[in-house]
Order: structure tokens, then C-alpha cells, then sequence
């Protein structure tokens, strides 16, 4: 999160205490363009999901980043 933000890309962490489906329907409805969603087997092993309106996609932590940048009007 600190990695992106030095970036100058808006991100937020939700920890509310609703299910996953509910946060995820709540930022497509808010037109939140990239999703990442990071369980702990995910966190382990370095792994993230990405969901964009064009689908969702694995991908290594480290290359976020560029994901993000490359996939979205800042």
C-alpha cells in the first residue's frame, strides 16, 4: 500500500467486517476502476487478484504496480 501511494495512486484498504462479495459489489458500483484482493494464501505466496471492468486476473505482487499504471487514466 505505501509502495502505491508513493506513486501517487489512490488506494484504500477495506477491512470492514462484511463479506468479500459485498465490499466487491460496493466498489463496482462505485465504478472503482481496479479491484486487488489479497487473501492470506495469496499474501504468502507473493499473488494478487485483480478484477478490472475487462475481467479478473493473478498476478505477482511486485508487478502491480505497473499493472496499475499502465491500465488506468491517472
Amino acid at each position: 500500500m505505501n509502495h502505491l501511494n508513493t506513486t501517487k495512486i489512490r488506494s484504500f484498504v477495506d477491512d470492514r467486517d462484511e463479506s468479500l462479495g459485498r465490499k466487491i459489489r460496493e466498489a463496482e458500483v462505485e465504478k472503482i476502476p481496479v479491484i486487488v484482493i489479497i487473501g492470506p494464501k495469496d499474501l504468502e505466496d507473493e499473488m494478487v487478484s485483480v478484477r478490472t471492468q475487462n475481467g479478473e486476473q493473478k498476478m505477482r505482487l511486485n508487478q502491480l504496480k505497473e499493472f496499475i499504471l499502465n491500465n488506468t487514466s491517472l
